[in-house]
């Protein structure tokens, strides 16, 4: 009915460049409408990973360098896409800048930078957007993999932020069971590799019955992963108007998106400045 197309938007990088949470709102809207219209009923996005390394690959799905412009227009367009019954995954959680050799990376950072810098656009993203889901990240924070780090998971985002969804890995980032489950994971998402088990291991599937028979893993952690999935999909509607393949209103939602890419086009004049160098005046 609609050839499993979508609409081609602007990067995130663009729509950071408006400077305008209403853009960002209906830049939602639309991924939100053409998810439901396509039998979707999450999306993995916004990106909220703050830029640090110019040679990333995946700064186009950022919203730049800046903590409070990021967690600003991740809220609105946290918002759009929820406006239709469909859950916002946010991502990554937490402190993931880069892509190669992204799962061998380990970012040592104190506190104040984490908190400051990296925490702050989850702050404002939580509180102002109420996002359904967030999907943890590659690589280790002071030494621990971000999808079994305790103080990334439970501390930090469910307490310290007040988080009441359920956090999902990014693919293939489950290593081991119990740590993950124990450490604030609801969710492992397909593709997990390990060395020692190799592609399509799946770490919440028999491990994770063998980790609950055995008592390392308490059944009201089972219980509280189960609960957050439910209460999420209950919230945003997902049961009460399921998804249902239907065709788009291509050339309305082409309308938005190339005025979208047109409000992300900022031109910065220069005015004529005196500059002294070496003693000579310059124009």
């Amino acid at each position: 009915m609609n050839g499993q197309r979508a609409t081609q938007l602007p990067n995130p990088i663009a729509l950071a460049a408006t400077w305008n949470p209403a853009v960002a709102e209906q830049y939602g809207r639309l991924i939100g409408s053409e998810a439901h219209s396509t039998n979707h009923n999450v999306s993995l996005g916004p990106v909220l990973d703050i830029v640090r390394v110019p040679l990333w690959g995946r700064i186009n799905e950022t919203f730049g360098e800046d903590p409070l412009l990021a967690g600003t227009m991740g809220a609105a367009q946290i918002r759009g896409i929820q406006s239709s019954p469909v859950i916002s995954t946010v991502k990554h959680f937490l402190v993931s800048t880069q892509e190669s050799n992204s799962r061998l990376t380990n970012k040592i950072l104190d506190n104040r930078t984490l908190e400051e810098i990296y925490v702050r656009p989850w702050v404002t993203a939580l509180r102002d957007g109420n996002p359904g889901a967030a999907m943890c990240a590659f690589g280790k924070v002071n030494g621990i993999d971000g999808c079994e780090n305790d103080q990334i998971m439970n501390q930090i985002l469910k307490t310290q932020l007040g988080f009441t969804g359920w956090i999902m890995t990014d693919y293939a980032a489950t290593f081991r069971t119990v740590p993950a489950v124990l450490a604030g994971l609801d969710q492992e998402m397909p593709g997990n590799f390990t060395p020692n088990v190799g592609p399509g291991s799946c770490e919440f599937c028999g491990p994770l019955l063998d980790a609950v028979r055995s008592g390392q893993v308490p059944m009201a952690r089972i219980d509280d992963a189960v609960l957050r999935i439910l209460r999420s999909m209950f919230e945003h509607g997902l049961f009460d108007t399921p998804a249902v393949v239907q065709p788009l209103p291509e050339a309305d939602h082409d309308a938005q998106s190339l005025a979208i890419a047109e409000k992300a086009m900022i031109l910065l004049k220069t005015t004529p400045t005196l500059f002294l160098f070496q003693g000579e005046s310059l124009r």
